[in-house]
């Protein structure tokens, strides 16, 4: 139990506790007062400003890569400005090298990662009345998908329209799923038997999709892209459900580009007149349908640059293996490799530590073996391990450190001796410390305990406001109103506007429906005009005085804006 460094470098130190003994958190509360006097909070480095600074050697040699120069791949992990590495480039083509700046595609992988990104560049181009494309792989897919609509080429797609049904996701897409399963084990026999759960089927559907599987791809196929899982017999129905919702997930957006893409000649043709300069941020994260729209739109000799690090390619986020890496050098032979190895976020013990542990998947496209980063900032020469005896321990150790830190939560640590050296303590707020957790059910156990200790805290997650009944109400409700509603939606808003249809009139009415091929909107079309089997008289008067609602809502919110619709819906029916 004695605090001892363990290796160097760097040192960890290492307190394994059965308790929370305070003189085993002291050399963790030293340490973190130390290395606070080297950063002030919000100073991570210039990688994340705007104002023009000089740029390291290899970022220079990013930005002045010749405007033909041909594929360049840039290697670059978490802290090493690889963003603005690539807006610099991306301003240096426009501003100094003539390239019209509407016809440069740059790819990430979030929306907001997008949206900063084309902020920042509108702040920097000197044509600010022309702007790159800035997109995720979905978004650009979609507008891609939306652009073939309103042209009406004629061209063969998977679904009708993708305005007609929108994009499933979440809830709905896991409802829709269910069902495709229910009709599945109605069918199935003793000799094949259907034993998935909706998130194995939903995970390996998504799997197949994602290697531009379609449902009649050959069986050993379907089962090794799906990890073993037999989706032979839900994913053809799940498909099914989809086109009669005339609907898409959003794995059927790249599985549709890329479709369109190698088939259509003439489409990928335009497709790489329109866009003579292509980037793709985090690189790392590409899933076989991606590369293959990256490969489609850029021959070998086009102007591509790719941004990302190997090294994290190792937790094959959604279908990402590092072996797009390799790939691409294969590809492109002619490409230029640069690394970026300055670390501007993390001190070189946290780096050091990090490389150890990924060490040996480490790959190194440069063929140098010792290319671990190398750090711009200073800080502590020391990370702490603790070790707990259990979870609850591992919290309470937390929260007695962050409180020695504060200098106490209350009067009553000063009284009682429970907090020492106050005087620099003071100096801090909660709002001063994170706490990083890996599991939902370690940050609500941390949350736990740190509110029972007296400490406030904030606990990021997006699944709270989704999980509101009144938000998923109201989303469905937007969705039947405007036409775009999955069954499940339309279940959702019967039982918050009381509309007197039960579990079974539903399920029969959904059931009638997708035996006839009918979508929600056709559904209830059809069931204005004719009585549904198996329904009883007063269960299609409800129906039937339900569906003249929904009508009316449609008629006075139609050529309302989201905001205003969602304001109306809110004041005039039980959601609000």
């Amino acid at each position: 139990n004695e605090v001892t460094p363990t290796m160097t470098p760097p040192a960890v130190v290492a307190a394994s506790q059965s308790g929370i003994a305070e003189d085993r958190l002291s050399p963790i509360k030293e340490i973190l007062e130390a290395a606070s006097t080297d950063r002030k909070p919000g100073t991570a480095g210039w990688a994340d400003a705007d104002p023009a600074i000089d740029l390291n050697p290899e970022q220079a040699a990013v930005v002045a890569h010749p405007r033909l120069g041909g594929p360049l791949i840039v290697v670059a992990g978490p802290g090493t400005g690889k963003t603005r590495v690539l807006i610099e480039r991306i301003v240096h083509l426009v501003n100094n090298k003539a390239v019209h700046a509407d016809g440069i595609l740059a790819v990430t992988f979030t929306q907001k990662a997008a949206a900063e990104m084309q902020t920042r560049l509108g702040k920097r181009l000197a044509d600010d009345s022309r702007q790159p494309v800035v997109a995720t792989f979905h978004s650009l897919c979609l507008q891609l998908m939306r652009e073939n609509d309103a042209d009406g080429d004629g061209a063969e797609v998977r679904q009708p329209s993708i305005n007609a049904g929108g994009i499933v996701s979440g809830a709905r897409q896991r409802a829709l799923l269910a069902d495709a399963l229910d009709i599945v084990k109605r069918t199935a026999t003793e000799q094949t038997p259907v034993n998935l759960t909706v998130k194995a089927a939903l995970a390996g559907i998504s799997a197949a999709k994602q290697r531009v599987l379609p449902p009649e791809a050959p069986e050993a196929d379907l089962i090794a892209a799906a990890g073993g899982l037999d989706i032979t017999a839900v994913y053809p129905v799940y498909q099914r459900l989809l086109q009669h919702q005339a609907a898409w997930d959003f794995d059927d957006l790249i599985f549709n580009i890329v479709t369109r893409l190698e088939t259509d000649d003439a489409y990928c043709q335009t497709c790489r007149q329109r866009f003579s300069h292509i980037f793709v941020d985090e690189y790392q994260d590409l899933n076989a349908g991606q590369y293959r729209i990256v490969k489609a739109l850029c021959p070998p000799e086009s102007q591509l640059c790719v941004i990302g690090d190997p090294d994290q390619a190792i937790y094959g986020f959604r279908g990402a293996k590092v072996s797009y890496f390799n790939d691409f050098l294969e590809d492109y032979p002619g490409a230029r490799v640069v690394h970026l190895r300055r670390n501007y976020r993390s001190v070189q013990t946290v780096l050091t530590a990090a490389f150890g542990i990924v060490r040996d998947q480490h790959v190194s496209l440069t063929g140098d073996s010792d290319d671990q980063p190398m750090a711009q900032v200073p800080g502590c020469p020391l990370i702490c391990e603790l070790t707990a005896a259990t979870e609850r321990s591992e919290a309470v150790a937390i929260g007695k450190t962050i409180a020695q830190m504060i200098g106490g939560t209350g009067f009553h640590h000063l009284d009682f001796g429970a907090v020492k050296d106050t005087a620099t303590a003071r100096q801090r707020s909660f709002g001063d410390f994170a706490v990083l957790y890996r599991t939902h059910g370690q940050g609500e156990l941390l949350a736990h305990q740190l509110g029972k200790g007296g400490i406030p805290c904030q606990v990021a997650s997006r699944r709270h406001l989704l999980d509101n009944p009144a938000v998923s109400a109201l989303i469905a409700t937007v969705q039947v109103v405007n036409n775009t509603a999955a069954f499940s939606d339309f279940e959702t808003m019967a039982a918050v506007f009381k509309a007197g249809i039960g579990p079974r009139t539903f399920a029969q009415i959904k059931n009638w429906a997708y035996r006839n091929g009918l979508g929600l909107r056709a559904a209830l079309s059809a069931a204005r005009r004719v009585p549904l089997p198996g329904i009883t008289m007063a269960r299609q008067q409800n129906l039937y005085d339900f569906i003249l609602r929904i009508d009316l809502l449609r008629g006075q919110t139609e050529s309302l804006s989201v905001a205003d619709q969602i304001r109306h819906l809110l004041e005039h029916t039980p959601i609000g």
